[in-house]
């Protein structure tokens, strides 16, 4: 059965991933189903820099949303087995807070003319670009998946 909202208590994994450390998390998560197909995250769920070098190394965080442990503790919380796939949102959803406060979140694509910059939406809700080793939120979107068709 599809869902157009779906709340979950969600204790994001402790990991290291190319030399960033992300901290055990327990975040109370409410994600929207948008036409897109994807499901985004009401609120800024975690604070993480990108961390990522200048034009082509992986995207740590990407690489957190999709690590197995991340998505083993989303299934648990979902109380599902379903595969998921997460991402940054592609376009800028407007204010969105940590903790009740406003807060910066990264987007998903780079800027082209900076090396090393990332979208971002800032804490009034507009577009804005950071530098990829910035603190700033993380809300991500997911989708579901059917397993015959997801590959790493």
């Amino acid at each position: 059965m599809i869902m157009d909202i779906i709340s979950v208590n969600w204790e994001l994994p402790e990991a290291d991933i190319g030399g960033l450390h992300f901290n055990r998390q327990e975040v109370q998560a409410t994600f929207e189903l948008k036409g897109d197909g994807f499901y985004h995250s009401r609120d800024v769920l975690f604070l993480s820099p990108r961390n990522t070098a200048k034009d082509t190394s992986r995207d740590i965080l990407s690489e957190y949303l999709n690590s197995e442990p991340v998505k083993a503790s989303f299934q648990t919380a979902l109380q599902s087995e379903c595969e998921v796939v997460f991402a940054l949102p592609r376009e800028n959803e407007g204010v969105k807070c940590y903790n009740g406060v406003p807060c910066w979140y990264w987007l998903q694509d780079k800027l082209a003319r900076y090396v090393g910059y990332y979208q971002v939406a800032d804490m009034r809700g507009n577009y804005n670009h950071g530098i990829a080793n910035v603190v700033c939120g993380c809300a991500p979107v997911f989708a579901v998946a059917d397993k015959s068709e997801y590959t790493n």
